[in-house]
């Protein structure tokens, strides 16, 4: 039905129970990662960034979609030093989410970084993100509070809550 450059939008019918047909709708989206740079004090990278969808600043982790060809921890520490300017030693795949049951298929990889070198971010034009580092508990008070709000991310700062973080 549609298809841009991040997403396709797929007509499918369904046959049901009772043999009758249903059109269905789905969003077949990129494939995504979310990387958790964390340091040995528990504190945590942020970022800061306008987003137009939502008119504001979103306070979030660093994310991005796996280009063709690429594996999810390429791509995880490619976003990592172009948008954090951030290299890391140490690589844990924390999870691997389903962004929903249902309408929308996209798979988010989410790993946590660690034994991080802090060098220069690499940003394209069109991008103006700032660095933001928190303590770990800070960032778990600023999702109660609605300040972190998209899923993987919120997903990804409470499982590290429930890690525990000091050996590797």
């Amino acid at each position: 039905v549609f298809k841009s450059e991040l997403f396709e939008i797929k007509e499918i019918k369904l046959k049901g129970l009772n043999d009758k047909t249903k059109l269905h709708h789905d969003i077949f989206r990129r494939d995504g990662v979310f990387v958790f740079p964390i340091t040995e004090k528990k504190e945590i990278y942020l970022i800061s960034e306008f987003r137009y969808f939502y008119n504001k600043e979103i306070l979030d982790v660093c994310a991005g979609f796996l280009e063709k060809g690429e594996s999810p921890l390429f791509t995880a520490k490619r976003e990592l030093k172009e948008e954090v300017g951030i290299t890391a030693t140490h690589w844990e795949e924390l999870a691997r989410l389903e962004i929903s049951a249902s309408l929308t298929k996209a798979t988010q990889y989410l790993f946590i970084a660690r034994d991080l070198e802090i060098g220069s971010q690499k940003l394209r034009e069109t991008e103006e993100i700032k660095i933001v580092k928190i303590p770990l508990k800070d960032a778990i008070q600023k999702i109660y509070s609605g300040e972190i709000f998209v899923a993987p991310t919120v997903a990804g700062i409470l499982m590290l809550a429930g890690l525990k973080l000091n050996s590797h």
